[in-house]
């Protein structure tokens, strides 16, 4: 994330997914979903970041995370 937040100056905000119902999705445009295990995100949250998709927000997933 060194490389968005401090090479690009694009301002990065990084998430713990074990956190994930507590966090303000409208804060964001964009998520980047690193290849990961995202299993354990519960299908409330699933919920949330499906509505926030189809609110015209973009995701950006990596490796397995693209598998969610």
């Amino acid at each position: 994330w060194f490389h968005t937040d401090v090479e690009l100056n694009i301002p990065a905000t990084l998430l713990d997914i074990q956190k994930w119902g507590n966090f303000r999705l409208d804060k964001y445009n964009t998520l980047v979903f690193p290849s990961g295990n995202y299993s354990d995100m519960s299908e409330s949250g699933v919920n949330k970041l499906r509505d926030w998709i189809k609110q015209g927000n973009t995701l950006i997933a990596f490796g397995n995370a693209a598998k969610f």
